[in-house]
């Protein structure tokens, strides 16, 4: 319904990235999908995806991700938007080149919209082949016993081997900081919800009591606070907006958090009843 300017602004018209480069496609191609999908009376005109990978990967290493995407799911990779992005990642971590795909939901022939069963799951299957390909450190991702088993399914017992033999299946599983909603409304405060991220950690390890952790985040115009649920603590930003939690943003459990916040008193602010985590 919104059409395709705002994703055309963000991947070729980027403010906060220092070099934009287009790979494949134009925005005509951005017009036209959305076009079809109206023309078909489709909910939706483009599918997104990206690489950001947080070692050296090479321009070539990243169309061979897509074409394996399009493989996956069943599209032109002629017909889709490939964008470069050149840009320093928060406090100089990781790679600093990502790329995006947009490919068309809808085929303007038929009006058959793009495969998207199991759609997270195949995605981590291409993420853990790639690293696999390019010796990339391996990501505990979210699906990755389904991947294992996917990958046997496919007759890729080496790849599915290693990934059990590195514990990528052992364990919970990994919790996100915040969701691609939270990351985009904050950015639209300009606030950038990787770097606040980044500053959580740093002050994390950085500190080994209460005080110097508030103190450490109050540096960086950050605050802690008791969250809705007892035990829980959260990130908060200068001008009151809620980042997320404080186990999240600093990658730790959150048994972690009770302890270095032991002694704190907590007010449930649903309640207004402090409770003393001890």
């Amino acid at each position: 319904e919104s059409g395709h300017q705002a994703v055309a602004t963000h991947v070729l018209r980027g403010k906060d990235n220092e070099q934009v480069a287009c790979l494949g496609g134009d925005e005509t191609l951005l017009i036209d999908a959305v076009a079809d999908a109206r023309s078909w009376q489709r909910r939706y005109a483009l599918r997104h995806f990206s690489v950001n990978p947080d070692a050296p990967l090479e321009r070539r290493d990243a169309v061979a991700v897509f074409q394996s995407l399009a493989s996956e799911f069943g599209f032109d990779l002629q017909r889709c938007l490939i964008v470069e992005h050149q840009k320093p990642r928060a406090r100089n971590a990781g790679f600093g080149q990502h790329w995006h795909l947009l490919v068309p939901e809808v085929d303007p022939l038929t009006g058959r919209v793009l495969s998207s069963s199991h759609s997270y799951l195949r995605q981590e299957k291409i993420a853990r082949r790639a690293e696999l390909r390019f010796g990339h450190k391996l990501t505990r991702g979210r699906h990755n016993t389904a991947v294992v088993a996917a990958l046997e399914a496919e007759g890729r017992t080496a790849a599915a081997q290693q990934l059990e033999q590195e514990g990528l299946t052992d364990g919970p599983l990994p919790q996100a900081a915040y969701t691609s909603d939270q990351h985009q409304a904050a950015k639209r405060e300009g606030l950038s919800l990787p770097q606040a991220r980044a500053a959580v950690k740093a002050a994390w390890e950085a500190s080994d009591s209460a005080q110097a952790l508030t103190a450490a985040l109050a540096e960086q115009g950050l605050g802690v606070a008791p969250g809705d649920k007892p035990g829980t603590w959260i990130i908060t930003h200068s001008n009151g907006r809620v980042l997320g939690a404080l186990h999240r943003f600093a990658g730790v459990r959150k048994a972690a958090v009770q302890h270095r916040m032991k002694g704190e008193t907590h007010e449930n602010p649903r309640t207004n009843e402090p409770a003393t985590r001890r």
